[in-house]
């Protein structure tokens, strides 16, 4: 993205744009299924969804954030990090803050009970990047409340991912 050239910028954001629209919908997150690759032309896996690739999103929309200064970005890591606080299709908090660690995944009807070291750093890692952003927020954003409206006419269009 920081390269200076427009065409690497412009494919970067085009694929970026892309995956975000096939990991999410109007109202959460949706990882990929770790079922199997979502090939061209077929319908996704469903459950058997992973913390780490909620973390790398995260990492993703940082970057995308930081570079391109879109808020859009922003609020995408914050609904992103609501899937470890229960924002997922079993309504429940991945994140376990007894034990300070994160439970392996999301399947059909429960969560996976196992907290896994690569879990709970991937937890760790999406936390500190969303600190990381807030702390990084002009004065004027952050004295606005962070409004997180399910369904957002900028956001989405036929229920498919549109950026600004």
């Amino acid at each position: 993205i920081e390269t200076g050239n427009l065409i690497y910028y412009k494919t970067a954001v085009d694929s970026f744009h892309f995956l975000i629209s096939k990991i999410t919908n109007r109202e959460m997150f949706k990882p990929i299924s770790n079922r199997g690759w979502l090939q061209r032309g077929k319908s996704a896996q469903t459950f058997g969804e992973q913390p780490i690739d909620i973390a790398y999103t995260i990492l993703a929309l940082e970057s995308f954030w930081q570079t391109t200064k879109n808020y859009q970005y922003f609020q995408l890591a914050i609904r992103a990090f609501d899937w470890f606080l229960g924002h997922n299709h079993l309504g429940q908090a991945l994140y376990n803050p007894v034990t300070g660690g994160c439970h392996d995944g999301l399947e059909e009807h429960e969560i996976n009970i196992n907290q896994g070291a690569e879990s709970s750093i991937c937890f760790a890692l999406a936390r500190m990047t969303m600190e990381n952003m807030n702390n990084k927020i002009p004065i004027q954003i952050k004295s606005r409340p962070i409004v997180r409206k399910r369904k957002s006419k900028r956001m989405y269009h036929k229920g498919k991912f549109v950026p600004e």
